[in-house]
């Protein structure tokens, strides 16, 4: 009989080995990339050698980038986000990287595969007793193209590349000759990006972006551009309530936003937006709208019935120290993909770091809870289990660096006013998509001829957008993609998107 302490000694030498092996494979990746970025010639790298000074590789973006090819190198393509979702690793000597891809490449051995989403489970929540075989799965006559991506990150991009070709590159030549070529190659967010793309996103939205230009045969540069946004400066506004069940039982749980955006003002007869239902590999299906070529939203839901809302806040500007992180649009995505509950949701969060300043209003139908997140940069701070959120675009956690916006008040002001929350008055779908199209404007105490930034529907208005989970549907506005109907809601049926096989889904 062979003994237990004979089997463990030779597990602890086939250990050793493997270490050993991994790290020699480790130095032997780095080496080689080194070369690649540096010309250094490095035969036999001495662990301690400092990166700064005897390596002469000072630029922090630099050592991100040799860290990104290295695992790429190493097989760790779906662990490459661990460079931005956990908290980053100080890479100071050789020896670092090369503990850091070690560690990376033991764990994804021992970690167990990641169980798929069980659509199955979660169909049941989107069927009723009044399920129509001939309900359509979205309003005929949506002016708003409708797109169905599945599978891997690439084969999504490869997918809606194909299709949307012409719209992309339709928008991108007018955005790029509206800011022109020059000032594209010399503004830093963009170039920063091309350098180091874990700077704004995780790996699976770099391929999903370089699939879907290669589709598209468009350069991969400017669709990346389009999506950490080519004009730092024109940042979407919005406003979002969500009431729960439990406050409005009548109707249900009911969660609303407006999607505003500046920049829709200069680009109008260009712009496209897309609805997105997306399925990604081993994910949870989930719908988002945006301009054409981005690869997440600011606003949406998934199968699990997880509801996510943003705004910007305004009172707490972008600035060095909150600059460089994943951007909202693909927090949102990374929720929306992976989270089936509000505490899964705040995890993701946390464990991301974060560009800007935003809030954000999660909601649970299966649960009927409520949460309001706020960050700033690493600061975050929650709210949860509410009865009822509302916000604009100024902190409501955080503490104002600049007064809040005179508008964001205005519009908070009016939101309060018509939900009138304090009375026992219930929110009606019906009313919650009056509320969105409002056009009284606070600061002139009357209804005005056109929508101002005082109105809750702000000139800017890319849409608005009404979900009411117990009922299955999702009531959306069209924006600049009709405006002779800028104030008709075109239904969209979550039974049919998320209760339904893929292919049902689409008639």
């Amino acid at each position: 009989m062979i003994s237990t302490v004979s089997v463990s000694r030779e597990a602890a030498v086939d250990e050793g080995r493997a270490v050993r092996r991994a790290s020699h494979r480790a130095m032997t990746t780095l080496a080689t990339i080194v070369r690649f970025h540096t010309g250094q010639h490095l035969s036999d790298i001495d662990l301690h050698a400092r990166l700064s000074d005897d390596l002469m590789i000072r630029d922090p973006r630099l050592v991100r980038r040799i860290v990104w090819d290295c695992a790429v190198e190493l097989g760790l393509g779906d662990r490459l986000s661990l460079l931005v979702e956990r908290r980053q690793p100080q890479f100071d000597t050789a020896g670092d990287i090369v503990e850091f891809l070690v560690r990376e490449m033991f764990r994804r051995r021992n970690e167990r595969p990641k169980s798929s989403f069980d659509a199955e489970r979660y169909a049941s929540l989107w069927r009723g007793p009044d399920d129509s075989s001939d309900e359509v799965a979205v309003e005929e006559g949506f002016p708003m193209p409708v797109e169905f991506c599945e599978g891997t990150p690439a084969e999504m991009g490869a997918q809606y590349g194909r299709n949307q070709a012409r719209n992309l590159l339709r928008y991108i030549v007018n955005n790029v000759e509206r800011i022109g070529l020059e000032k594209l190659k010399v503004m830093p967010e963009l170039q920063d990006c091309i350098i180091d793309p874990s700077i704004y996103f995780t790996q699976a939205e770099v391929e999903e972006i370089q699939a879907m230009a290669k589709a598209a045969d468009i350069p991969w540069e400017f669709v990346l551009g389009h999506n950490i946004g080519l004009y730092p400066a024109y940042v979407p506004g919005c406003s979002q309530f969500a009431v729960s069940a439990g406050r409005n039982a009548e109707f249900g749980l009911v969660h609303a936003v407006n999607e505003d955006s500046p920049y829709s003002l200069l680009m109008r007869e260009h712009l496209t937006r897309v609805m997105t239902v997306r399925r990604p590999k081993g994910g949870v299906p989930y719908v988002t709208f945006g301009l054409v070529g981005t690869v997440g939203g600011l606003n949406g839901i998934n199968a699990a019935g997880l509801i996510v809302s943003t705004t910007l806040v305004m009172d707490r500007p972008r600035r060095r120290e909150t600059q460089h992180g994943i951007i909202q649009p693909i927090l949102t995505r990374k929720i929306l993909e992976a989270a089936t509950t509000i505490p899964e949701a705040i995890e993701i969060i946390r464990s991301l770091r974060r560009d800007g300043s935003w809030s954000i209003c999660l909601s649970h139908f299966p649960t009927d809870r409520i949460c309001y997140v706020e960050y700033d940069g690493k600061s975050l701070l929650i709210n949860d289990h509410q009865p009822a959120v509302v916000s604009t675009n100024h902190a409501i956690l955080h503490e104002t660096m600049t007064g809040p916006t005179p508008h964001s008040i205005s519009r908070m002001d009016r939101l309060h006013a018509m939900l009138s929350l304090e009375s026992n008055r219930g929110v009606s779908p019906s009313w919650a998509k009056n509320i969105l199209r409002d056009g009284y404007d606070t600061s002139r105490g009357r209804v005005t001829a056109f929508p101002t930034m005082h109105t809750i529907r702000r000139i800017d208005n890319q849409g608005s957008f009404v979900i009411v989970p117990a009922t299955g549907e999702l009531w959306a506005t069209a924006g600049p993609m009709a405006p002779t109907m800028a104030d008709r809601y075109f239904r969209i049926s979550l039974r049919r998107l998320f209760g339904e096989s893929p292919a049902t889904s689409r008639a």
